[in-house]
Protein backbone atom coordinates (compact mmCIF):
# COMPACT_ATOMS: atom_id res chain seq x y z
CA UNK A 1 0.00 0.00 0.00
CA UNK A 2 2.81 2.37 0.86
CA UNK A 3 4.54 1.57 -2.46
CA UNK A 4 1.40 2.36 -4.43
CA UNK A 5 1.00 5.70 -2.66
CA UNK A 6 4.65 6.52 -3.36
CA UNK A 7 4.26 5.86 -7.10
CA UNK A 8 1.11 7.95 -7.26
CA UNK A 9 2.88 10.84 -5.56
CA UNK A 10 5.86 10.61 -7.97
CA UNK A 11 3.55 10.56 -10.99
CA UNK A 12 1.70 13.61 -9.73
CA UNK A 13 4.94 15.54 -9.30
CA UNK A 14 6.12 14.60 -12.81
CA UNK A 15 2.85 15.70 -14.40
CA UNK A 16 2.93 18.96 -12.51
CA UNK A 17 6.50 19.61 -13.63
CA UNK A 18 5.55 19.00 -17.27
CA UNK A 19 2.67 21.47 -17.08
CA UNK A 20 4.81 24.19 -15.48
CA UNK A 21 7.70 23.79 -17.96
CA UNK A 22 5.69 22.90 -21.03
CA UNK A 23 7.70 25.33 -23.17
CA UNK A 24 10.80 23.19 -22.68
CA UNK A 25 9.22 20.11 -24.18
CA UNK A 26 9.70 19.16 -27.83
CA UNK A 27 7.00 20.03 -30.29
CA UNK A 28 6.46 18.32 -33.62
CA UNK A 29 7.10 20.60 -36.62
CA UNK A 30 7.15 20.19 -40.41
CA UNK A 31 10.04 21.99 -42.11
CA UNK A 32 10.65 22.45 -45.82
CA UNK A 33 13.97 21.02 -46.99
CA UNK A 34 16.02 22.10 -50.01
CA UNK A 35 15.10 20.47 -53.35
CA UNK A 36 17.10 17.45 -54.44
CA UNK A 37 18.45 17.88 -57.97
CA UNK A 38 20.41 15.32 -59.93
CA UNK A 39 23.68 16.43 -61.48
CA UNK A 40 23.73 16.01 -65.26
CA UNK A 41 26.64 14.89 -67.41
CA UNK A 42 27.26 15.99 -70.99
CA UNK A 43 29.88 14.56 -73.35
CA UNK A 44 32.83 16.93 -73.92
CA UNK A 45 32.71 19.28 -76.89
CA UNK A 46 35.47 19.17 -79.51
CA UNK A 47 35.78 21.86 -82.17
CA UNK A 48 38.38 22.05 -84.89
CA UNK A 49 39.31 24.69 -87.45
CA UNK A 50 41.73 24.13 -90.33
CA UNK A 51 43.29 27.05 -92.19
CA UNK A 52 44.67 26.59 -95.72
CA UNK A 53 46.76 29.27 -97.44
CA UNK A 54 46.56 29.90 -101.17
CA UNK A 55 50.33 29.78 -101.72
CA UNK A 56 50.24 31.34 -105.20
CA UNK A 57 51.07 34.63 -103.51
CA UNK A 58 48.82 36.75 -105.77
CA UNK A 59 45.60 36.49 -103.71
CA UNK A 60 43.73 35.22 -106.77
CA UNK A 61 41.43 33.28 -104.46
CA UNK A 62 40.82 33.58 -100.73
CA UNK A 63 42.44 31.41 -98.09
CA UNK A 64 40.21 28.63 -96.76
CA UNK A 65 38.96 27.92 -93.24
CA UNK A 66 37.05 24.71 -92.50
CA UNK A 67 35.27 24.16 -89.16
CA UNK A 68 33.35 21.28 -87.60
CA UNK A 69 32.62 20.09 -84.07
CA UNK A 70 31.20 17.21 -82.00
CA UNK A 71 29.90 16.33 -78.52
CA UNK A 72 27.78 18.20 -76.01
CA UNK A 73 24.41 17.48 -74.41
CA UNK A 74 21.37 16.69 -76.60
CA UNK A 75 20.35 19.84 -78.45
CA UNK A 76 23.74 21.55 -78.21
CA UNK A 77 24.47 24.03 -81.01
CA UNK A 78 27.41 26.22 -81.99
CA UNK A 79 26.11 29.81 -81.94
CA UNK A 80 29.20 32.00 -82.31
CA UNK A 81 32.72 31.71 -83.67
CA UNK A 82 35.47 34.32 -83.32
CA UNK A 83 39.03 34.40 -84.65
CA UNK A 84 41.61 36.82 -83.25
CA UNK A 85 44.98 37.02 -85.00
CA UNK A 86 46.50 39.52 -82.53
CA UNK A 87 48.83 36.94 -81.03
CA UNK A 88 50.32 39.01 -78.20
CA UNK A 89 47.39 41.37 -77.67
CA UNK A 90 49.50 44.39 -78.63
CA UNK A 91 47.88 45.34 -81.92
CA UNK A 92 49.22 44.64 -85.40
CA UNK A 93 52.94 43.91 -85.04
CA UNK A 94 55.57 41.97 -86.99
CA UNK A 95 54.57 38.33 -87.35
CA UNK A 96 50.84 38.91 -86.91
CA UNK A 97 48.38 38.21 -89.71
CA UNK A 98 45.43 40.33 -90.82
CA UNK A 99 42.30 40.03 -92.94
CA UNK A 100 42.64 41.80 -96.31
CA UNK A 101 39.03 42.02 -97.48
CA UNK A 102 38.95 45.05 -99.78
CA UNK A 103 41.21 46.96 -102.22
CA UNK A 104 43.34 49.68 -100.67
CA UNK A 105 44.33 49.94 -97.04
CA UNK A 106 46.48 47.25 -95.45
CA UNK A 107 47.37 44.12 -97.39
CA UNK A 108 49.53 42.96 -100.26
CA UNK A 109 48.56 42.33 -103.90
CA UNK A 110 44.83 41.64 -104.33
CA UNK A 111 42.21 41.13 -101.63
CA UNK A 112 39.35 38.72 -101.02
CA UNK A 113 36.23 39.34 -98.88
CA UNK A 114 34.73 36.90 -96.41
CA UNK A 115 32.77 34.41 -98.53
CA UNK A 116 30.70 31.53 -97.13
CA UNK A 117 31.37 28.52 -99.34
CA UNK A 118 29.36 25.82 -97.53
CA UNK A 119 27.00 25.69 -94.54
CA UNK A 120 24.63 22.79 -95.12
CA UNK A 121 22.05 22.22 -92.36
CA UNK A 122 22.40 25.58 -90.61
CA UNK A 123 22.35 29.32 -91.24
CA UNK A 124 25.03 31.98 -90.92
CA UNK A 125 22.97 34.81 -89.42
CA UNK A 126 25.70 37.43 -88.92
CA UNK A 127 29.28 38.07 -89.96
CA UNK A 128 31.67 40.87 -89.10
CA UNK A 129 35.24 41.55 -90.24
CA UNK A 130 36.79 44.86 -91.23
CA UNK A 131 39.42 45.29 -93.93
CA UNK A 132 42.88 45.26 -92.35
CA UNK A 133 41.54 44.02 -89.01
CA UNK A 134 42.60 41.07 -86.88
CA UNK A 135 39.15 39.98 -85.68
CA UNK A 136 36.45 37.97 -87.40
CA UNK A 137 33.04 37.09 -85.92
CA UNK A 138 30.41 34.65 -87.23
CA UNK A 139 27.04 33.81 -85.66
CA UNK A 140 24.88 30.79 -86.49
CA UNK A 141 21.45 29.29 -86.13
CA UNK A 142 20.97 25.50 -86.10
CA UNK A 143 24.69 24.59 -86.27
CA UNK A 144 24.53 21.00 -84.95
CA UNK A 145 27.42 18.60 -84.22
CA UNK A 146 28.92 16.98 -87.29
CA UNK A 147 27.91 19.82 -89.61
CA UNK A 148 30.59 21.77 -91.41
CA UNK A 149 31.32 25.39 -92.24
CA UNK A 150 33.70 26.36 -95.04
CA UNK A 151 34.55 29.97 -95.86
CA UNK A 152 37.28 31.90 -97.66
CA UNK A 153 39.00 35.17 -96.86
CA UNK A 154 42.35 36.72 -97.76
CA UNK A 155 44.87 36.52 -94.91
CA UNK A 156 48.13 38.48 -95.17
CA UNK A 157 51.16 38.66 -92.88
CA UNK A 158 52.56 41.81 -91.33
CA UNK A 159 56.23 42.06 -92.22
CA UNK A 160 58.97 44.49 -91.17
CA UNK A 161 58.30 47.08 -93.89
CA UNK A 162 54.79 46.10 -94.96
CA UNK A 163 52.42 43.23 -95.62
CA UNK A 164 53.22 39.89 -97.23
CA UNK A 165 50.57 38.16 -99.35
CA UNK A 166 51.55 34.66 -98.18
CA UNK A 167 50.53 33.73 -94.62
CA UNK A 168 51.16 30.02 -94.22
CA UNK A 169 50.51 27.77 -91.23
CA UNK A 170 53.58 28.91 -89.33
CA UNK A 171 52.51 32.56 -89.72
CA UNK A 172 48.90 31.84 -88.71
CA UNK A 173 50.10 29.90 -85.64
CA UNK A 174 49.37 31.73 -82.39
CA UNK A 175 46.03 33.11 -83.58
CA UNK A 176 43.12 32.14 -81.34
CA UNK A 177 39.72 30.58 -81.96
CA UNK A 178 36.78 31.29 -79.62
CA UNK A 179 33.55 29.26 -79.78
CA UNK A 180 30.26 29.66 -77.88
CA UNK A 181 27.74 26.83 -77.51
CA UNK A 182 24.18 26.70 -76.20
CA UNK A 183 22.00 23.77 -75.08
CA UNK A 184 18.55 23.42 -73.46
CA UNK A 185 18.68 23.50 -69.63
CA UNK A 186 22.40 24.39 -69.62
CA UNK A 187 24.32 27.63 -69.28
CA UNK A 188 26.06 28.80 -72.46
CA UNK A 189 29.64 27.58 -72.72
CA UNK A 190 32.56 29.43 -74.33
CA UNK A 191 36.01 27.98 -74.92
CA UNK A 192 39.11 29.02 -76.82
CA UNK A 193 42.32 27.52 -78.14
CA UNK A 194 45.36 28.50 -80.18
CA UNK A 195 46.05 27.60 -83.79
CA UNK A 196 49.11 25.36 -84.19
CA UNK A 197 51.30 24.57 -87.18
CA UNK A 198 51.79 20.92 -86.12
CA UNK A 199 48.43 19.74 -84.83
CA UNK A 200 47.79 16.06 -85.56
CA UNK A 201 48.45 15.15 -81.92
CA UNK A 202 45.42 17.29 -80.98
CA UNK A 203 43.16 16.55 -83.94
CA UNK A 204 43.37 12.76 -84.15
CA UNK A 205 42.08 11.95 -80.60
CA UNK A 206 38.94 14.04 -81.24
CA UNK A 207 37.84 12.01 -84.26
CA UNK A 208 36.83 15.21 -86.08
CA UNK A 209 36.58 14.85 -89.85
CA UNK A 210 39.12 17.52 -90.80
CA UNK A 211 42.23 17.54 -93.01
CA UNK A 212 45.46 16.60 -91.28
CA UNK A 213 48.64 18.64 -90.97
CA UNK A 214 49.46 18.75 -94.65
CA UNK A 215 46.36 20.90 -95.12
CA UNK A 216 48.24 23.71 -93.35
CA UNK A 217 47.00 24.88 -89.96
CA UNK A 218 44.42 24.10 -87.29
CA UNK A 219 43.48 24.44 -83.65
Amino acid sequence: MALALGLASLLKRLLGSRQKGASNWRRCRIEQIEPRQLLSFAPPIHIGAVYFEDSQGQDVVGDVLEITWSGGAPGTQLVELRINTDKLGDGLTIGDVLFDTAPGGLGAFASSPLTIVSHEGFSVIAQAVADGSQRLVLRFSGFDPGERLVFTIDVDEQGFLGQNAVAEGNEFEGSRLYATFTAPHYYDATGNDMFLDAYDFKLLPTGLDLPREEADETC
